[in-house]
């Protein structure tokens, strides 16, 4: 009780030692060090150094004299002991009995990450508030430990609460990642305008972790309009090379050449067959259409004839290697009198090229 009295709010060892083994008391280093280890045993006192606290069985009786001590006005009971050690448990932190209040910063402190990992910026709900966590952990010793024992059923509720958003949002962050690829994708189709403002309000509201998901119904849509695009985008090219390849049969090249060499020139000029596609699950489509987007299909589409032109040329080549490739030019004629010039022109440039030597290619 005197050692009690005297280190009132704080004192450090060696004031302790200093005040009872001089005059008035006199006791031994030995009665007056056993005296502090009893009371931090007991509770009544906590030990600190550099504002941490320091465990009964961390302290040696060489470095009592730099430690400082503090009273508690609060005295935690057994009772109180276990409820938290409990608490603890149920948090999934590992504790020994009697070192549940070196445990308590641990736990605050795994609060406090769940808090962070529990929210964030739109379409996450904002992060939840942590005052109370804060105020916990501004508290020291007895005064903090029963606070949290006082508190524990609202931080066992709010760790729950907090570990079941934080698992919600590491399931839908990567869907509505997904559902943000897919949706740029879908811009030029029918169904992009509906689902965009549906996104937008899954954003503005903050709603990603709701029930029922949200996500989930917009990727089903987008992705049943995607594979449905992409399918009429290849049949597009596939359209426009058999009826080029059509036209090309028809040629005095075609039956010149073997199977062989113009599957060759087809690849070369990339006019080959069209390959299936591999769109079954949501990956394999999405990967689809970042290796060649809805846009570059049309734009297959629309190169086919011009790559089919240079893959007669290439074939020509083959057959009359010094074959010249003439290209009629373009232009807008009104009267007989200008096809007349146009055709003589033409007629000129031809001419111009077999006289060389050189069969020419239209």
């Amino acid at each position: 009780k005197e050692v009690r009295t005297f280190i009132g709010t704080q004192k450090t060892g060696r004031e302790i030692r200093r005040y009872f083994g001089g005059v008035g008391y006199g006791w031994s280093q030995d009665a007056i060090d056993g005296s502090l280890l009893a009371l931090v045993a007991g509770g009544y006192v906590r030990a600190e150094k550099n504002g941490l606290n320091v465990r009964l069985k961390g302290i040696s009786q060489a470095q009592i004299g730099v430690l400082e001590f503090y009273n508690e006005e609060q005295i935690i009971t057994a009772s109180q002991r276990i409820q938290v050690r409990k608490l603890i448990q149920e948090m999934e932190l590992p504790v020994k009995s009697g070192e549940e209040m070196e445990a308590i910063s641990r736990l605050l402190q795994r609060l406090q990450d769940l808090a962070g990992d529990a929210g964030g910026p739109p379409p996450l709900p904002e992060r939840p508030s942590t005052a109370l966590i804060l105020d916990l952990q501004a508290r020291t010793g007895n005064d903090q430990f029963v606070a949290v024992y006082e508190k524990r059923a609202e931080l066992l509720a709010a760790h729950q609460k907090w570990t079941a958003a934080k698992g919600r949002i590491a399931q839908r962050m990567p869907r509505w990642d997904e559902l943000q690829r897919l949706l740029t994708h879908a811009v030029d189709l029918p169904v992009y305008a509906s689902v965009a403002a549906q996104v937008e309000a899954i954003r503005s509201n903050r709603s990603l972790l709701a029930d029922p998901d949200p996500i989930e119904p917009l990727i089903d849509e987008l992705t049943a309009a995607l594979r449905a695009a992409l399918q009429n985008a290849r049949q597009q090219v596939i359209n426009a090379r058999e009826q080029e390849l059509r036209s090309l049969q028809n040629t005095a090249e075609w039956a010149r050449l073997a199977d062989a060499q113009w599957q060759q020139i087809f690849a070369a000029n990339r006019v080959g067959p069209v390959p299936e596609l591999e769109i079954g699950t949501d990956d394999k489509l999405l990967s689809a259409l970042d290796e060649r987007p809805l846009r570059a299909w049309e734009t297959e589409a629309v190169a086919v004839p011009s790559r089919m032109r240079k893959a007669r040329e290439q074939a020509a080549k083959l057959l009359e290697p010094k074959a010249v490739r003439v290209r009629p030019r373009s232009k807008t004629l009104h009267s007989a009198a200008e096809v007349d010039a146009y055709l003589a022109e033409l007629r000129g440039e031809i001419m111009e090229h077999v006289a060389k030597g050189h069969p020419v290619i239209l």
